[in-house]
């Protein structure tokens, strides 16, 4: 099956060109990388990047989408089935768990992410987008179960949850090791608080 072994090789040489971007960008960050060294490591034709990748800022936003994505959807699907604080905190330590490995790299992507233009802003954008309503639905759940009092706003709850995401993410980056228990340990103890307020009385 020819057309199945193209995909295959199109698919190898797609991951293999993020590997050596990753290793390119925490090493030289991402101003000094360039397409003619990533070319040079990945040993291939510049313009076999350019079919994967138009630029720069699609290999950072392909990061995210391939990658970080790939983790969201696989949190989601193992959430715990209840206990609106249980299954958040799980989530913050998934994630965690994703950039703990290399979080001089994700301070370059992360930061470069959020300057993206065109295309690869809108990749950020539609990933935040989606990461937020899915949120919102597990705040939506917990109502719907009798967790949360009556009249709860979720799209709120989720938007407080998310900023505590960040906030954790941030100082989890700006560390020379990312602690991943003391940050979810941070979350946990701000979504008490939290939740405390907007449990149900029941």
């Amino acid at each position: 099956m020819p057309g199945k072994r193209r995909q295959i090789q199109k698919e190898e040489t797609r991951r293999l060109l993020l590997d050596t971007a990753y290793d390119l960008f925490q090493e030289k960050g991402y101003d000094k990388a360039t397409i003619r060294e990533l070319a040079a490591r990945a040993q291939v034709a510049q313009g076999t990047i350019f079919k994967h990748f138009p630029d720069k800022q699609s290999l950072v936003a392909a990061a995210f989408e391939n990658d970080l994505q790939a983790i969201v959807e696989d949190a989601f699907l193992h959430l715990p089935p209840s206990d609106i604080k249980r299954q958040l905190v799980y989530m913050a330590r998934r994630l965690y768990q994703f950039y703990q490995p290399r979080p001089a790299l994700f301070r370059v992507l992360i930061g470069q992410a959020f300057l993206l233009m065109g295309e690869g802003e809108n990749t950020i954008a539609r990933l935040l987008d989606d990461f937020f309503l899915r949120i919102a639905g597990v705040f939506q759940s917990a109502l719907e179960r009798g967790e949360l009092a009556d009249g709860t706003d979720v799209n709120q709850a989720a938007l407080v949850y998310v900023s505590f995401y960040f906030m954790g993410l941030n100082m989890g980056l700006r560390a020379e090791t990312f602690d991943v228990d003391a940050m979810v340990d941070l979350v946990e103890s701000m979504l008490t608080m939290l939740i405390q307020g907007i449990a149900s009385s029941k």
